[in-house]
């Protein structure tokens, strides 16, 4: 916002580290959903699937638990983790990590790695080499694919084992009203002089 020049100050609410956040939880569900789309898919089970979950924070936490409570085996590294191990590992990758720094983190080398898994990402989709994994997508050499950016993939075509949503992750009535409940009163303590709102 630096470059953006006006007469009055700026005021800025952040979510960031917001304690509303921890009852927002479409991402977490997104990532539950299309899971289950993916197994149903090939007629499989989520009790007993081994799922390894890339990244850290609230969502990887409410998803993990999620998946635990159904009965899967979930195992889950931060993105300086072993990501061979895990994938070896585990049969389901959801790839959970903020886009800052990480431009193709699934680059060649690891897209070659999931031969036969079934990949969750509710990343941005340029942390993937997109060309190169719609390649592996139409051989059936990564067996499938959920990815929430339906726009960023179009220009590659479609095929069977690749499932797109249009940025819908986040994106419910439920949690629009908690977010806009919690700025309201953030709102309300600026504009009474409080200096530290119910964050």
């Amino acid at each position: 916002l630096d470059h953006i020049k006006t007469k009055k100050p700026i005021k800025i609410f952040s979510l960031k580290n917001a304690k509303i956040l921890e009852e927002v939880k479409p991402v977490s569900e997104w990532i539950l959903m299309q899971t289950l789309i993916a197994l149903r898919h090939f007629r499989e089970d989520l009790v007993g699937a081994k799922i390894g979950i890339i990244g850290t924070g609230r969502i990887v936490g409410h998803a993990g638990s999620a998946f635990k409570k159904l009965g899967a085996n979930v195992s889950g590294i931060d993105k300086g983790g072993d990501l061979e191990k895990l994938i070896s590992e585990n049969e389901i990758i959801c790839i959970c990590i903020s886009e800052e720094g990480n431009h193709h983190f699934l680059d060649r080398r690891i897209i070659d790695m999931l031969r036969g898994k079934i990949i969750i990402n509710s990343s941005r989709p340029w942390i993937i080499d997109q060309k190169y994994m719609f390649k592996r997508l139409k051989e059936k050499y990564v067996r499938y694919m959920a990815c929430d950016s339906l726009k960023s993939w179009l220009c590659y075509g479609m095929t069977d084992n690749l499932r797109l949503t249009d940025h819908i992750g986040g994106s419910t009535v439920g949690a629009r009203n908690k977010v806009n409940e919690w700025l309201s009163k953030q709102v309300k303590f600026w504009k009474t002089g409080i200096q530290k709102g119910e964050i």
